[in-house]
């Protein structure tokens, strides 16, 4: 898309009602203020309707000034729940959730709460304003282990973030391993 939010091309056509330009405050104004790589907040698909993830990373012509954004749509509905990772019990929820609260694989919807009793511990995602939220049920939290099982957790799931995102980094920018 061009620096004033034109959309130029697109790997969905389309419906007929949907906006020419694309709303500024996704992505495009991070993205052309910082001049990096960005990853937007999670949203509703314009086109699917699906909640998705936008990440976009700047386009820099001979000038050195920035004449668009290259943008990419991740249906996060269709990432592998965390609450599917081996190392915790069946009994546990856990969740990534934006800084409003609400889970990023679920779009507007609001995080799932903890049942009564339940053992929660969040932990911060390095780089984004998102946190990783484990609880376990009441009947698993009289144990030492349980803490030590949430804290693992919690470290599992923002590491499993922090790939995911270098690895699509790096293959967008093969550079960036120099630096």
């Amino acid at each position: 898309m061009r620096a004033d939010g034109l959309r130029v091309c697109s790997a969905i056509v389309p419906s007929a009602n949907a906006p020419v330009r694309v709303n500024p405050t996704l992505y495009l104004e991070a993205t052309l203020r910082s001049g990096r790589f960005t990853i937007g907040q999670p949203t509703r698909g314009v086109f699917t309707s699906r909640p998705i993830l936008l990440v976009a990373q700047p386009i820099i012509d001979r000038a050195g000034q920035t004449s668009g954004v290259v943008a990419l749509a991740i249906d996060i509905g269709r990432l592998r729940s965390a609450s599917e990772a081996s190392v915790l019990p069946a009994q546990a929820e856990a969740q990534i959730i934006d800084a409003d609260g609400r889970p990023i694989d679920a779009g507007t919807a609001p995080a799932r709460p903890p049942a009564d009793g339940a053992v929660t511990a969040t932990a911060p995602i390095d780089g984004t304003s998102w946190r990783a939220v484990v609880s376990l049920p009441a009947e698993l939290r009289d144990t030492r282990a349980v803490e030590l099982l949430l804290w693992a957790a919690c470290v599992a799931a923002a590491g499993l973030l922090a790939a995911w995102w270098l690895a699509a980094r790096l293959e967008r920018d093969p550079d960036t391993a120099k630096e």
